[in-house]
């Protein structure tokens, strides 16, 4: 893929790379991860690539996990997804960890950098894009495709959108967003939405690659140097006061025992005092 990369190394200048987005007329979407090495990849395509799965059978085997999820899914659940809701059955699978096409992105550049920041160990990355930007030139791309189906479904949320789309035979080279009609609350939350690749015989940024070409500015790779654990301590201490931790973005004694390892960043609340003072908190 390719960024516009800017590095920026402490709270202050973090914050006004946020106070640029936050007062920008685009619709940005962000993805936090804690190494800028790292690719944009699935857990489809990073589970297939660990077990020797090839290109093509990646379609196969996204169908195969999809079905037996389905069949199984109800001694765990309590309320299902309707049968024939492929988008909320894949969000699902997302949610409890099972592999799919579906990349996780927030319209929060805030969410996108704590869990960017949170176990980071030298620098980390939040990658920026322009949703409308992706959404119009994918639209205008493939106008055949999209403007009978957004015609009959204009919230492209109903099954034919999904098979027409990420099951089309031969398959098409792009990124779209894919999100359910039913909100977990962690996508909520987390002001979430998903990516998906339409070829899941290429990579998730391979497919991006055919979208966007040689056009430039509607992909921003914020690279943070946090090196020195006293700036990781500052930001974390900042997003906690702005109630942005594990135990707000994952509901649930899981999210709020996980919460206490950044909580180590504000060792003023965990005593139960203010710093300097006999006041407790």
């Amino acid at each position: 893929m390719k960024a516009v990369e800017k590095n920026v190394a402490g709270w202050s200048d973090v914050w006004s790379v946020y106070c640029e987005f936050a007062n920008s007329k685009r619709t940005w979407v962000y993805r936090g991860l804690n190494d800028p090495s790292y690719h944009l990849e699935t857990t489809l395509e990073r589970t297939a690539k660990q077990f020797g799965i090839g290109p093509g059978q990646r379609q196969e085997i996204e169908e195969s996990l999809l079905r037996w999820f389905k069949r199984q899914a109800h001694h765990f659940l309590s309320d299902v997804p309707a049968e024939n809701d492929p988008i909320e059955w894949l969000a699902v699978m997302q949610h409890h960890g099972a592999p799919t096409r579906l990349l996780d992105w927030s319209f929060s550049f805030l969410v996108a950098l704590f869990f960017a920041v949170e176990k980071a160990e030298a620098s980390c990355v939040v990658w920026c894009l322009d949703l409308h930007w992706l959404l119009t030139k994918v639209e205008k791309k493939f106008q055949t495709v999209f403007k009978p189906i957004i015609d009959h479904d204009p919230r492209l949320k109903r099954k034919k959108f999904f098979k027409s789309v990420f099951q089309a035979n031969p398959a098409l080279d792009l990124v779209y967003s894919l999100n359910p009609n039913r909100l977990n609350p962690r996508l909520k939350i987390q002001q979430g939405i998903f990516l998906a690749a339409g070829n899941l015989g290429i990579s998730f940024e391979d497919n991006f690659d055919t979208v966007q070409r040689d056009e430039r500015g509607q992909v921003l790779k914020i690279v943070i140097e946090i090196r020195n654990p006293r700036v990781r301590t500052e930001i974390l201490r900042h997003l906690y006061r702005m109630n942005i931790n594990r135990a707000t973005l994952f509901p649930g004694l899981d999210g709020f025992a996980q919460s206490l390892h950044t909580m180590m960043a504000t060792p003023e609340i965990l005593r139960g005092r203010l710093p300097g003072t006999g006041n407790g908190i």
